[in-house]
């Protein structure tokens, strides 16, 4: 599904063993992952550089983990970026901020390998497949423009052949305008046949 050695993954927590510890579950599975200790040097590096996929602890010196999730939703190129937050506090009030802010996940300190990379996987697909669906929008939109603009195209040379009383020039553009809307007709029950 998603190349793992190219797969980068960004943690940001300023608590150094539990920094190495997620590094080192996901290294270990195959992921590349870069760490930061604070939101702005992170913030700074998913600019330069974006993550397929972010985990952020929310109580960090400086800005917080709150704080980076609604940053990075404010942000054209990272909005996309999924985020798991984790945390040691566990509070309801803190859970319904991150997910409310856009977090993708929540994962509550202490957690296992397991939990860790079952979360990280799920983000990732749920990411490729959302990839996936934008580029076949833009495909789709592609495929009905040319059509469609031939159709409309032809439709107006008809009414202003009509207008001058060229019938034969009428005709000739009518029935491409109904080969187009044929082709569109048939692009359509192709979608909904894929749907």
């Amino acid at each position: 599904m998603f190349p793992r050695g190219h797969t980068q993954v960004m943690v940001v927590e300023d608590n150094a063993s539990i920094r190495q510890m997620i590094v080192d579950f996901l290294s270990s599975s195959g992921f590349s992952v870069v760490a930061h200790v604070e939101v702005a040097a992170a913030l700074a590096a998913a600019r330069r550089r974006e993550p397929q996929l972010i985990i952020s602890d929310i109580e960090m010196p400086g800005r917080s983990g709150l704080e980076f999730i609604r940053e990075l939703r404010a942000d054209k190129s990272l909005r996309k970026v999924p985020v798991i937050v984790v945390s040691g506090f566990g509070k309801r009030e803190d859970v319904r901020a991150g997910m409310a802010l856009g977090a993708d996940d929540y994962i509550s300190k202490p957690f296992t390998r397991d939990e860790l990379l079952q979360s990280v996987r799920a983000r990732l697909e749920r990411r490729e497949l959302l990839d996936e669906l934008d580029a076949f929008a833009h495909t789709v939109a592609h495929d009905l423009n040319g059509p469609l603009a031939v159709l409309k195209g032809r439709l107006e040379l008809a009414v202003s052949f009509a207008a001058r009383g060229d019938h034969s020039q009428v005709n000739v553009n009518l029935e491409s305008a109904a080969k187009n809307a044929d082709r569109l007709s048939t692009i359509i029950d192709e979608l909904l046949l894929l749907a």
